[in-house]
């Protein structure tokens, strides 16, 4: 996390880091990023896969 502003979960420098298998390292704070962050990464690796 780069940059937080108002009542948010994570803090900046927080790190999540995700496998291959789905595990995960680390958090950002609360379920609902998390959850969001896993879902675009998954998107984003797909696209990257199939190029």
């Amino acid at each position: 996390m780069v940059q937080a502003s108002g009542s948010v979960p994570g803090k900046p420098g927080a790190r999540l880091a995700i496998s291959s298998s789905g595990e995960k390292f680390g958090t950002i704070g609360g379920a609902g990023l998390e959850l969001t962050v896993e879902k675009e990464l998954q998107e984003i690796l797909s696209e990257i896969c199939l190029t």
